[in-house]
């Protein structure tokens, strides 16, 4: 009943998702393209008896990018599908699995994900972190397709949230044939939400494992040359609203004591560039934008970089991270990418989303947290003294990847 309830919600809701993603598509096109993937239409090029793995955004893409490395690496004769959710997470899944079939998961509606598994007939379905589907994956469950559930994170709010529908989720959770957890408490969480005690395990952050690729080395350290030549640094990485605007100020005062220092601003959101030009513009900063092509002069104080797929690569060009989403009550962003490209990571006091992996991170001293915008000025500017660059080594420790794959294909 809670599961029929929920679906016809979602029904009602559709013509606002469509029309909000339409909207959307002004000012990001790739929000128009590939509609009818949304609505379970599989192209007839698209491999069946597949491992669907499906990253939703970024994050969680870049997590299946490794999975699927090990996955091909070890099951070559094992086809494989990434689905996503959302623009941005497709661009990065282009971007690091250029020979992967690839295709949008289509909206949670009964009709809609049964005629699509009825298309594709998968060998499994893999989820990435917390990205459940109750209609999915009962639909999976009814033609005994295994799904599990890799690098899974909850945090204590995301708890609390699925508390109060557990009605409607714990029929989801004790679907799952396998749970490989990130961390030991986003196990209990799970647990009391009601995984399979036998099926959920603690296997490590499939982050840990994901290399960089030399290409993006290659040029990171190309625009560091052009764009930083006799100059610092920095970059504040998938800030939110109520974000920038701190950044900025914080910029200006950081000019005062490096005159030249360059700002590098991605939002999380690119779509809000014009947005975002307008604060520079009150706050009378020189700034060019990456999507246009405008290169940095002596004299621009501020680049914005409103582009998909290319974060991890300007934290290379950066001194310095700040990672977003946690001057503001967001629960801050995942800070890997700083790390991977051997950046020490600077996060505010909102990580309520990362806080197993804060607390995994911190001691090593690969992730600072600072109280508040003050205290991150102080921060920044310590770190532009003497910048660290010293990758991933000794942050954690991760299952082999013959057990990730043994586990995700036992039932199959």
């Amino acid at each position: 009943m809670s599961r029929a309830l929920y679906s016809l919600l979602f029904s009602l809701l559709l013509p606002a998702v469509l029309l909000r993603m339409a909207w959307r598509s002004r000012r990001i096109p790739a929000y128009r393209r590939h509609w009818c993937e949304r609505l379970g239409k599989v192209a007839s090029a698209m491999p069946r008896q597949a491992v669907i793995v499906h990253g939703c955004s970024v994050g969680e893409t870049q997590a299946a990018s490794v999975l699927i490395n090990w996955l091909t690496e070890q099951h070559p004769e094992v086809p494989v599908i990434l689905t996503h959710t959302t623009p941005t997470g497709r661009a990065r899944g282009e971007a690091l699995l250029p020979d992967v079939a690839r295709c949008y998961l289509p909206f949670d509606l009964p009709w809609l994900v049964s005629a699509w598994l009825d298309q594709l007939q998968p060998r499994a379905l893999v989820l990435m972190e917390t990205e459940l589907w109750p209609n999915l994956i009962a639909a999976c469950q009814r033609r005994n397709v295994p799904v599990s559930l890799a690098n899974a994170r909850l945090s204590e709010r995301s708890f609390r949230g699925y508390q109060k529908v557990r009605r409607l989720m714990t029929p989801v959770w004790q679907a799952l044939h396998w749970v490989g957890c990130q961390y030991r408490a986003d196990a209990d969480r799970l647990l009391q939400l009601g995984t399979p005690a036998s099926r959920t395990e603690v296997v490590g952050n499939l982050k840990l494992a994901m290399p960089v690729a030399e290409a993006i080395k290659l040029k990171a350290a190309e625009l560091r040359q052009q764009w930083c030549e006799g100059r610092s640094c920095w970059i504040a990485g998938s800030t939110h609203p109520g974000e920038e605007e701190q950044v900025l100020d914080l910029h200006i005062k950081l000019l005062q004591r490096q005159p030249s220092l360059l700002l590098l601003l991605a939002p999380r959101h690119p779509e809000r560039a014009r947005e975002i030009i307008e604060l520079c513009q009150q706050r009378q900063l020189q700034v060019v934008r990456r999507s246009l092509g405008e290169q940095p002069g002596q004299s621009t104080q501020v680049v914005l970089i409103d582009t998909l797929g290319e974060l991890m690569l300007f934290y290379g060009v950066a001194d310095v991270a700040f990672v977003g989403g946690s001057l503001v009550a967001h629960g801050g962003h995942n800070p890997f990418e700083p790390l991977q490209m051997g950046r020490v990571a600077l996060v505010g006091p909102h990580m309520f989303n990362f806080q197993s992996l804060l607390e995994e991170l911190q001691p090593t001293g690969r992730v600072r947290q600072v109280a508040d915008v003050q205290a991150l000025e102080e921060a920044v500017s310590q770190a532009l003294l003497e910048p660290v660059q010293d990758g991933l080594e000794g942050a954690g420790v991760m299952a082999a990847p013959g057990h990730w794959i043994a586990a995700i294909l036992a039932q199959t």
